[in-house]
C-alpha cells in the first residue's frame, strides 16, 4: 500500500516522539484522510508525532447509488476516483456494505492483505522500542479493532511488528465481526475479538453520527480494558476542534510516557 507522511516538527529534531499510522475509512484513501485531518495532523506534528497515512489495498468501482446502510453515503452518491477499502463484505458486489453493521460474524474478504501491508509499515521503520499508535476512522476503526487484538497478543511475546502498537485511537468505529473459521489460508488468528483487549484506547464518538450509530461505537468501547471516551457534537468525522486535538495529543503523550 502507498505510504505518505507528514513529519514531526522538523525545526526540533529532539521533538520526535513516535508515529501515528492514519487508517482511512470506507471509500476514502490516504489523500482524502490527509485533507480531512489537517488541523489534527498539524497539532500531532507540533507535539512530535509523525503521521503516516496508509492506502487500503482494494480499489472500489465507482459507486453511483447511495444505500441507506452505506458507511459513507456522502461518498457513494457522487462516486470517487481511487475509492478504497481495507476489506470487502460481498464477493458478488464489492460496493455492498449492507452487512457491515449487522453485528453478525462474517469473513472479511481480503483482510489478510491489509493486515500484511500494516505489518510491513510497522516493520519498515524504527526499533522494537519505537512508539507507534494507530488511528482509524469508520471502517479504519474496525481494522484498528483487529490490529489491537494482534497488538495485545504480540505484546506478550514481542514476536511480531504488531507489538510496536502501544495504543489505539478510534473515530466513528464499530466492532470487528471477522470470523475466518474454515478459511485455512488465513495467516492471522483472532482469539479475543469478543473478549476484552488489553491495549490503551481512545474512542471518538460523534453524538450526531448518522452513519455509525453512537450505540455501536459504545459497544466497541466495552471491548477494551480501561478505554477512554471523548464525545463530540459532530457527525461522521474525525473531530478537530482545538479541545479535540488536545485530548488526542494528551492521550498519546500519556501512553508514550508509560513506555519511556
Amino acid at each position: 500500500s502507498k505510504i505518505s507522511s507528514t513529519s514531526a516538527d522538523v525545526n526540533d529534531p529532539t521533538n520526535k516522539r513516535g508515529r501515528v499510522l492514519m487508517i482511512h475509512g470506507w471509500a476514502q484513501n490516504s489523500g482524502v484522510m490527509k485533507m480531512k485531518t489537517k488541523s489534527l495532523t498539524r497539532k500531532l506534528s507540533q507535539a512530535g508525532y509523525e503521521c503516516v497515512f496508509l492506502d487500503a489495498p482494494f480499489v472500489l468501482p465507482k459507486i453511483n447509488r447511495a444505500t441507506s446502510e452505506s458507511l459513507d453515503s456522502e461518498v457513494t452518491r457522487g462516486g470517487r476516483d481511487n475509492a478504497r477499502a481495507w476489506f470487502l463484505y460481498s464477493y458478488s458486489d464489492p460496493t455492498d456494505t449492507s452487512l457491515a453493521q449487522s453485528e453478525k460474524a462474517m469473513n472479511y474478504i481480503g483482510i489478510d492483505r491489509s493486515l500484511k501491508s500494516i505489518e510491513n509499515a510497522l516493520e519498515s521503520e524504527g526499533s522494537k522500542e519505537a512508539f507507534s499508535a494507530v488511528l482509524g476512522f469508520s471502517q479504519g476503526g474496525v481494522l484498528v479493532h483487529l490490529l489491537s487484538a494482534l497488538a495485545a497478543k504480540s505484546k506478550k511475546s514481542n514476536e511480531t511488528p504488531f507489538s510496536k502498537i502501544r495504543c489505539a485511537v478510534i473515530a466513528s468505529g464499530f466492532s470487528a465481526e471477522h470470523d475466518n473459521t474454515g478459511h485455512t489460508e488465513s495467516t492471522y488468528e483472532f482469539d479475543n475479538l469478543s473478549g476484552v483487549i488489553d491495549l490503551p484506547s481512545l474512542h471518538l464518538i460523534g453524538r450526531n453520527d448518522t452513519s455509525v450509530s453512537p450505540g455501536l461505537s459504545k459497544k466497541l468501547v466495552e471491548k477494551y480494558h480501561g478505554a477512554e471516551v471523548h464525545f463530540h457534537e459532530k457527525g461522521h468525522s474525525i473531530p478537530q476542534k482545538s479541545s479535540d486535538c488536545a485530548t488526542i495529543v494528551a492521550f498519546l503523550d500519556n501512553h508514550n510516557r508509560k513506555q519511556e
